[in-house]
């Protein structure tokens, strides 16, 4: 025998229906309007995830008279992923031109290499130290990577740079407060409750850490003659 749907109005006045399987779901008739009037029951219910109902729970939805599905959460899935993809795209346009700019500022193809290499593991390692604790990696993380990486490859052109050779105490200490005030500030966006500001602060505080010790192993500072 089927189960049927169960219906307690609530005190905002929707209708909470009992569909086995699925939970909070709601007939959103009842509700004020702007006008005065109410919304008509019956004709728009709000659910989680229908995908878990169980026979008798597809059955309430049916005896309920539900005629059209609309899944918002496939929607936005769908359409994070096609960001992803595209800032994927982005990204990688971005390093070759990047490359670009630094083969010609350098003057030397490998030169670019040794100082992009480096900053492209990092955020790479960022990366995956991002997903060890359990940070989901959405479409602002990667342009939060690809920030880091323009950061990372400032702080190896330092490193990469004749007046490094002369004088590693000055180098550091600028390293020091260029990279303090980029945690500093991308530290604070770190603890912001807004998911996109923590995802982006969170992201660059990680990336540029790992920059800093990539740069610091790999990068040797260019001889007089290589300026």
């Amino acid at each position: 025998m089927s189960i049927p749907s169960i219906a307690v109005i609530d005190e905002l006045g929707r209708r909470a229906l009992a569909w086995d399987g699925c939970v909070n779901v709601r007939d959103l008739g009842g509700i004020p309007t702007e006008d005065g009037a109410q919304t008509r029951r019956g004709a728009v219910i709000r659910a989680d995830n229908i995908g878990a109902l169980s026979d008798a729970g597809w059955r309430a939805l049916a005896r309920h008279g539900v005629a059209r599905i609309v899944d918002l959460r496939g929607e936005i899935t769908l359409m994070m992923a096609a960001y992803r993809e595209r800032g994927l795209a982005y990204s990688a346009i971005g390093l070759a031109l990047m490359y670009v700019v630094l083969a010609v500022g350098l003057r030397s193809f490998g030169g670019a290499v040794k100082v992009l290499l480096p900053i492209v593991l990092a955020a790479v390692a960022a990366a995956a130290m991002l997903i060890a604790f359990w940070e989901p990696l959405t479409v602002f993380h990667y342009v939060a990577l690809l920030l880091t990486v323009g950061i990372g490859v400032n702080y190896a052109l330092l490193m990469a740079s004749p007046v490094a050779r002369r004088d590693r105490a000055a180098l550091w200490r600028t390293i020091a407060v260029v990279s303090g005030t980029a945690l500093t500030t991308f530290g604070v966006l770190a603890f912001a409750h807004a998911p996109v500001l923590h995802a982006i602060g969170l992201t660059v505080c990680v990336g540029v850490i790992a920059s800093l010790v990539f740069a610091g192993l790999v990068v040797q500072p260019a001889a007089e003659s290589d300026a």
